[in-house]
């Protein structure tokens, strides 16, 4: 089986894998075998359907249920809260710019 030496593996980076494999019951090479097959492992296809009935199924055991009215009064204070931050933040520029001296 191929080997493979790391040299100059920083302390904090070797604590960091340490303390992982600690976590999940593993030798330090098992762990670092298991981060590079799960860096280099294809893409995961991300089943859309599912997660939906997954969504659902939550949402159903939360026990309420939120009209589209509903969302969109959330949608609508949540913009008019960033635009008052927005006047707040550049209102606070415009003050600082006027105050500075020349």
């Amino acid at each position: 089986m191929p080997a493979i030496s790391l040299k100059a593996v920083p302390a904090r980076l070797h604590r960091q894998l340490k303390a992982r494999a600690a976590r999940h019951q593993r030798s330090l090479n098992q762990e670092v075998l298991a981060v590079l097959e799960e860096a280099v492992a294809p893409a995961r296809r991300l089943e859309v359907a599912a997660l939906q009935a997954g969504m659902r199924q939550f949402r159903a055991r939360l026990g309420f249920t939120t009209s589209q009215e509903e969302i969109d009064q959330f949608k609508r204070a949540g913009r008019q809260k960033r635009q008052a931050a927005k006047k707040l933040v550049f209102g606070r520029r415009r003050m600082r710019a006027s105050l500075r001296v020349e």
